[in-house]
């Protein structure tokens, strides 16, 4: 994951690498609190899934590129991206 160069693979890689974590949060079936853990865990993981997909679409419309993530000098900036350059430096 760390190695990707497109937000595709961090997507996808940061699913892969949840869904084992779901299943092992509530492996011991007959403990009520495994189940209850499994069962938060995975809606947390909904949650963070969904503002993963936000960000990702906020910087497809800054960039119009999924692939690298360049951005376009004549395109002109958006508040997230000038949100997300304040927060780099």
């Amino acid at each position: 994951m760390a190695s990707s160069r497109d937000l595709v693979a961090v997507f996808v890689a940061f699913e892969l690498l949840s869904i084992p974590t779901y299943l092992l949060a509530a492996w011991r079936k007959r403990d009520e609190h495994s189940n209850e853990a499994g069962v938060k865990y995975f809606l947390m993981g909904v949650f963070a899934t969904g503002v993963l997909v936000l960000m990702a679409s906020a910087s497809f419309a800054e960039t119009a590129d999924a692939w690298t993530g360049i951005t376009r000098a004549d395109q002109p900036s958006l508040p997230v991206s000038e949100a997300g350059r304040a927060l780099r430096s």
